[in-house]
């Protein structure tokens, strides 16, 4: 028997949340939207070919994160740092001291579905014979129905 789903308070209700929009979210909205006009502002520093390669991930204490996959990219990064920095500095408006430039893997928090195998002629013989000694006729046809997916 599955459990009973409780019914969530109203203030942590996600639809609650964005029509009331606590100060929490209210918050959280106007950092995002600061972080995006500041990875704006930061692309306009660089030319197109490295402004797509990187993305600014953070602000704290004081430090402009970036991550990027390319390690070419983050030289050229902190290559550039100081002019960086002033621009975020004025777009950020606070004072940005540090840039830190993280390198990450292509492929970190993606995840790809594995790439189909189509049966072979063996298989779908095998799926057949497996069809027709079967002795419930929904099986069978199911059976039969896989077996047609064979290259």
């Amino acid at each position: 028997m599955p459990p009973e789903s409780k019914p969530r308070p109203a203030s942590r209700n996600p639809v609650n949340l964005l029509e009331n929009r606590t100060p929490a979210l209210s918050a959280l909205l106007e950092r995002a939207a600061r972080l995006q006009r500041l990875d704006h502002q930061v692309r306009l520093q660089l030319s197109w070919t490295e402004s797509a390669r990187f993305e600014v991930a953070n602000v704290r204490s004081g430090t402009l994160v970036v991550t990027t996959p390319l390690a070419a990219v983050a030289s050229r990064l902190r290559l550039e740092q100081t002019r960086i920095l002033e621009s975020a500095s004025r777009t950020w408006g606070a004072p940005l001291s540090k840039l830190l430039v993280k390198t990450v893997p292509a492929q970190a928090g993606k995840t790809t579905a594995p790439k189909s195998k189509p049966l072979s002629a063996f298989a779908a013989q095998q799926l057949l014979a497996a069809a027709n000694v079967s002795g419930d006729p929904e099986l069978g046809d199911l059976l039969k129905r896989l077996a047609s997916l064979a290259e």
